[in-house]
């Protein structure tokens, strides 16, 4: 017995009915339910930054205090005390010249002003004795007159013999060179056993407690420039930075040049910055400053050489959805839990910090918790 061929129309009506029965088992609950709830998400305002234009200026460091000492008496150097890099204290002996000559011209000076001191007394006395006599009627006037000038010149030899022994004493002194302040050995010029005279310097002194630097200036880079000031300045050998303040700004004092030169102090340098090192202070000016954006850390999306945020879109009138959004960062921003977004932001836009931006896909509707909305630190 033949079996009868299945007509072609039953087939298709067949068909039909397995696909409207497909879609309308796999979209109803399932996905309706998905969209309904979207995910709830914290967010943060991204800051406008105006960071102030500036100049960038080659300068020198300079110690804040250098002393060139030298000796005011001529002789032979007798011995030198210190060396280059040594730290001394104020008042400390640097280095010594022979004071042979000196020494016994201080020694004469002693005993002349002993000799007078004994003169002085003696007319001392002597006028006394003769103050007694007068008042007993057994001394004329004129000689007691006579005792008081003669112990007058007396007096006067010895403040005489007391000056020359002070000046000697001085002279004695200047042979040694002594630190006018604490502070390190830039330099030792002189060796033992050369000849010295006045003039030239002998020993350089340096105090880098604080560091004075100096720069050019031109004038309309002055005009924004205060007595007090703080200036941002980069070290080129060391790559650290500080802050100085301005002590001045004043004439160059160069006979071929024209300009001002800028003073600045360094407080408490970093170790590794030391005189003679070049330096680049950011001097303000009035142009216009660079602008750029701040979001905190956590809400930056890293995937390979790829940054993104998720930016949250639409607001309570309508639905709020997520999307991802490629930026650029400041290279080299160190900022503790802030970025520094250079460019694919706007102020006052809403991104997705936490742990969320791991999880949510771009275009995701999401729903923002009020209680956590604003600057957050991530």
């Amino acid at each position: 017995m033949r079996r009868q061929p299945f007509p072609q129309s039953r087939l298709f009506c067949f068909a039909t009915l397995l696909v409207a029965a497909a879609f309308s088992g796999c979209g109803d609950p399932g996905r309706q339910e998905a969209v309904a709830e979207a995910r709830t998400v914290r967010v943060a305002m991204v800051e406008r930054v105006v960071e102030p234009s500036v100049l960038t200026v080659a300068a020198v460091v300079r110690p804040n205090q250098r002393a060139l000492m030298g000796t005011r008496q001529a002789g032979t150097v007798e011995a030198v005390m210190v060396r280059t890099g040594d730290r001394v204290e104020k008042n400390q002996a640097l280095l010594r010249v022979d004071a042979r000559d000196l020494e016994a011209v201080r020694a004469a000076a002693e005993r002349q002003k002993e000799a007078s001191r004994v003169a002085w007394e003696q007319a001392r006395r002597t006028r006394e004795r003769f103050e007694r006599l007068h008042d007993d009627d057994l001394l004329a006037k004129i000689r007691l007159e006579e005792a008081k000038v003669r112990e007058n010149e007396a007096r006067a030899i010895f403040e005489k013999a007391t000056a020359e022994l002070e000046a000697a004493e001085v002279n004695v002194e200047y042979t040694v060179l002594r630190a006018p302040f604490a502070g390190i050995v830039s330099e030792v010029v002189a060796e033992v056993g050369s000849f010295v005279g006045p003039g030239p310097p002998l020993v350089i002194l340096e105090n880098r407690e604080k560091l004075r630097i100096e720069a050019s200036l031109d004038e309309e880079s002055a005009a924004h420039i205060h007595r007090g000031d703080r200036i941002e300045v980069n070290f080129v050998a060391s790559a650290e930075t500080a802050k100085a303040t301005v002590r001045g700004i004043v004439p160059a004092m160069v006979e071929t040049g024209v300009g001002l030169r800028l003073q600045l102090i360094l407080d408490n340098p970093p170790a590794h910055v030391l005189p003679g090192m070049v330096a680049e202070v950011l001097v303000p000016t009035a142009r216009a400053g660079h602008v750029f954006f701040r979001v905190p850390r956590s809400a930056v999306l890293r995937r390979g050489q790829l940054s993104g945020v998720f930016v949250v879109e639409g607001d309570q009138a309508e639905e709020t959805v997520a999307r991802l959004r490629w930026i650029a960062l400041q290279a080299g921003d160190g900022a503790e839990n802030r970025v520094t977004v250079t460019s694919g932001l706007r102020e006052n836009e809403r991104v997705v910090v936490g742990e969320s931006i791991r999880e949510i896909r771009d275009g995701e509707p999401v729903v923002i918790r009020k209680d956590k909305e604003g600057p957050a630190d991530g």
